[in-house]
Formats: structure tokens, C-alpha cells, sequence
């Protein structure tokens, strides 16, 4: 994805807050879809659960087919973050193992500065390695259909350079690096070993674009300048290539985080351990800011209520993934409007329109 500070700031949004008024306050379905009606949001899929109450709806503008499944972006970092810690669990590497035990000779030695970095670093965004899709080319790529798709062509447009070592530096090629380090340790591709694990947990989450998916993708600067830009290829791994629906992924960070069926407490006490995002911190008001990442998860805070999960977002496609297991509350939502016009709607208008049921 590419990570301009406009994608950065869609990729971390996420409010909530005490509970204390939230039964007065719990929006309902009509009010999300309002909202996606009045601004002309091309699809909006939603599954939630606040205060016991459990909704799930698919909004289909009239102008769009209805979509099944949709990019979920950056929000795969989350679940490949979950398959490496498995990989962990079941003592197949460890995280302070270094990237020279997976990485093919010939990478190292083009770039001899990814011998040292941890696997703990490549998902906490904290290797220093630059961001692929921050490469001057890849945005026009995307848009005339030749984006990089192979681990090679994405290696050639990062940098050598590891300046930023140490320190939060958020960078798709941290979990590009983890393709690798999963296909070594598992003697697989990465889409099979990544969708035969989540098969196995009953989950059906397609790494790479799919053949068979009727999708529409909308891209709007203004809400009177958008344009259909499905034939855009953005060709993303583990670092923003699932495609699922909104349900699954509910049911996913319930799961994971609430019943805690997925990973062990002890894995999950591991991926909360987190860093500050400096620079990168993003303060959406006064009371909500996502300050710190731990591995594979954001955590955001309000009024010092405390959500984990992620956010992702690309030039197609906008996704929300965020529980809180203290309040039993969990949020899965995602749409096929991206650009500055629909990212404000999802991010500035829906999002904070449902989590108001937390005030």
C-alpha cells in the first residue's frame, strides 16, 4: 500500500470511550447506512458487536454490484502477524532468530544490512527497512496495471539503506521480508501454507487477488470527482493482499482476542508488547490517538479506553478491525471507496458514527 501520510492516517483510525452512556447512544444499522447513502459510498460491509448487541449488514450503492468480498489492506498484517506467532508456538522459529537463517545468499549480499534484523523487528516495524511502495514508480504501476507482483521485483525498489533502525518506522517490506521467512520455514508458497492454516481454523481468506471475484473499486478525490478504478492492480502479499468479508473478520478477532481460542494468553501478552510510533503517531482529536504497535497490532486509545486490531488502507479498498475484550466489544468494517473524499466518509463520519454506542 502505498503509505503517503494521507494512507498512513486511513490506515490507523479507531475511536471509543467509556461506556458509561452507551446504551442511550448505540447507533443502529439505518444511521451507517445513512451516512453511506448520503455521501454515495460505493459498498460498506459491517459486522459488529457493542453492549451484547450483534449487527451485520452488507450496503450496496445502485450504482455498484453487490460485492462479496473486498481488499482488506494493511489489515493483513494483523492475520499474518497471527500465522508467525503459531509458527512460534509450535517452535519452528523464534523472534529474535535473524533474517540470515531464511534469506537467500544473494539477497544478503545485495543487501548485506538485513543479516542482523530480528524477526520481532519485521513485525513490529521496527527493522528500518524502506517501504516498496514508497518507490517513485509504484504509484503509476499501480494505476497502468504493471505494479510489481513477485518477492524479486518488489526487493528491487528497497533500499539498502537501514537508517531508521531501532525506531518506528512503518514499511510493507517489514512483511514482505515474513513471506520469506514463512516459505522457509514451511517448504510452501505463502498464499498456500497461509490459506491452509486459516482453512484448517475454518476461515476462508484469499491471499492475492482473486480470479473468479466480481469487484468494484472506487476512487474519489471530492464527492464530485470519482472514478471506477477497478482495472488498478495493486499486487500485495502479507503486508495488504487478503480478501475476505467483514463477518470473517469479526469472527476472527473475537477469536483471537476475546475467547482467545487462536493463540495462547502468554503469544498474545508477546504481541501487545509495544513500541512507540514517534513520528508516525496519529492524533485524530484530543482524546483519540494511535500511539503504539506492537506485533502485528495497533493500539489505539480513548479517554484511555484501549482497543487492539489494525486498520488498512489502498487505493481500492478500506478496512477497520478493532476489539476490546474488557467490554466485550469487537468492530469489523470495510468498503471498496478509497481516495480522499470516501476515506473521510469511512474513516471521519462512519467509524466515529458507530463507536459513539461506547460514549
Amino acid at each position: 500500500m502505498n503509505m503517503t501520510r494521507l494512507f498512513v492516517l486511513v490506515i490507523f483510525i479507531l475511536v471509543s470511550c467509556d461506556t458509561s452512556e452507551s446504551q442511550s447512544q448505540q447507533p443502529t444499522q439505518d444511521v451507517l447506512i445513512a451516512i453511506a447513502e448520503q455521501n454515495n459510498l460505493p459498498s460498506l460491509s459491517a459486522s459488529y458487536m457493542i453492549n451484547s448487541h450483534k449487527e451485520s449488514f452488507v450496503y450496496t450503492n445502485t450504482s455498484t454490484n453487490e460485492q462479496h468480498i473486498y481488499g482488506i489492506g494493511s489489515t493483513t498484517k494483523l492475520l499474518a502477524a497471527v500465522y508467525l506467532m503459531s509458527l512460534v508456538e509450535e517452535e519452528r522459529l523464534s523472534l529474535d532468530d535473524s533474517l540470515s537463517s531464511f534469506l537467500p545468499d544473494h539477497i544478503l549480499a545485495e543487501k548485506p544490512g538485513l543479516k542482523a534484523v530480528q524477526v520481532q523487528h519485521l513485525l513490529n516495524h521496527t527493522a528500518g527497512i524502506s517501504d516498496y511502495t514508497k518507490h517513485p514508480t509504484w504509484g503509476t504501476r499501480v494505476v497502468n496495471g504493471s505494479a510489481p507482483a513477485l518477492f524479486f521485483e518488489k526487493n528491487e525498489l528497497i533500499s539498502s539503506d537501514l537508517s531508521t533502525s531501532g525506531v518506528f518506522n512503518y514499511s510493507n517490506s517489514h512483511y514482505l521480508y515474513i513471506e520469506q521467512i514463512i516459505e522457509a520455514v514451511t517448504g510452501e508458497d505463502v498464499d498456500t501454507a497461509f490459506e491452509e492454516y486459516y482453512a484448517q481454523l475454518g476461515y476462508s481468506f484469499i491471499l492475492g487477488i482473486p480470479d473468479n471475484r466480481n469487484a468494484e473499486a472506487y476512487y474519489a478525490q471530492t464527492g464530485q470527482a470519482t472514478s471506477k478504478v477497478s482495472q488498478w492492480e495493486e499486487h500485495y502479499g502479507l503486508d495488504g493482499g487478503v480478501y475476505t468479508d467483514s463477518e470473517s473478520l469479526h469472527r476472527l478477532i473475537r477469536e483471537l482476542l476475546i475467547d482467545k481460542t487462536i493463540l495462547s494468553p502468554s503469544t498474545l501478552d508477546l504481541m501487545m508488547d509495544a513500541v512507540d510510533m514517534e513520528s508516525f503517531e496519529i492524533r485524530l482529536s484530543d482524546t483519540i490517538r494511535i500511539t503504539r504497535y506492537g506485533l502485528g497490532l495497533m493500539q489505539l486509545s480513548v479517554n484511555g479506553t484501549l482497543f487492539l486490531g489494525h486498520s488498512g488502507g489502498t487505493l481500492k479498498y478500506q478496512s477497520f478491525l478493532f476489539a476490546n475484550p474488557e467490554l466485550d466489544a469487537s468492530i469489523a468494517l470495510i468498503t471498496n471507496g478509497s481516495g480522499p473524499f470516501y476515506n473521510g466518509v469511512f474513516f471521519g463520519e462512519i467509524v466515529p458514527s458507530l463507536l459513539e454506542g461506547f460514549k
